[in-house]
């Protein structure tokens, strides 16, 4: 009996350690050699609104808490835009097609919903089933881009603060092919930028404020330095 059990416990653990070593999907270059026989559908989300949040107040007062004494930090985040990301999707179509790519820009509400998992066996082959998109989008890729965190965070230990206000940007950018379900290009995005010490300078802050725009500024350079502006080589140059 005593064994069973321990052979349960170990099932058990077994399972457990398999679900948490599922290694993240890594960075993947763009794929700089792209046919012009390529067509890319785009799914470039709108960008969230500038906001300021403060991780580990995690209770009703504790935010409250934050919130009152991040006031004056809060106030000026308040009067930043996303502006410069939200131009960002117009500036990578431009690149796209100044490669000579075909490209075809979706409603920025446009998501791949309902796709199967796809359970991986080549290196940077997709987790979900992208395949089904190349008959419903008639294009050989999809490139998608999303932001899911634009602005300044502050974290928290309950009331006490355990960082300065940092200004962070965070999202998403990959190709995948819809033939192959294989990534041509992967890109977590994750800039995140610090004032320095003398960040407390009131009325307008502006080390965090600058912080703010060296995390949009490096996004971007991150991004569109990726794709190397050169004319894609034709099937029949290919071919001679």
């Amino acid at each position: 009996m005593k064994l069973l059990k321990n052979a349960s416990l170990l099932g058990v653990l077994a399972i457990l350690t398999g679900c948490a070593t599922v290694a993240p999907q890594p960075p993947v270059g763009f794929n700089n050699q792209l046919s012009s026989e390529t067509v890319i559908a785009t799914a470039i989300s709108d960008v969230p609104k500038v906001q300021i949040t403060y991780p580990g107040a995690s209770c009703l007062l504790c935010w409250g808490a934050a919130a009152l004494a991040n006031g004056g930090v809060a106030d000026e985040v308040g009067k930043l835009t996303n502006e410069d990301l939200a131009e960002l999707g117009d500036s990578l179509v431009s690149k796209l097609k100044d490669k000579g790519l075909n490209v075809k820009e979706l409603e920025s509400t446009w998501k791949p919903m309902k796709l199967k998992k796809n359970e991986p066996v080549s290196e940077n082959e997709a987790r979900k089933d992208y395949r089904p998109l190349k008959e419903t989008l008639d294009a050989s890729h999809l490139l998608v881009m999303n932001f899911n965190y634009v602005g300044v965070k502050r974290d928290y230990s309950s009331y006490v603060p355990t960082s300065e206000p940092y200004a962070i940007v965070e999202g998403l950018a990959y190709l995948v092919n819809l033939t192959t379900n294989i990534y041509e290009w992967y890109l977590p995005i994750y800039q995140r930028h610090s004032p320095g010490l003398e960040w407390k300078d009131p009325p307008s802050y502006p080390g965090v404020i600058n912080a703010y725009y060296q995390a949009i500024e490096t996004t971007k350079d991150e991004i569109l330095s990726s794709i190397v502006t050169e004319a894609v080589p034709s099937v029949a140059s290919k071919e001679d």
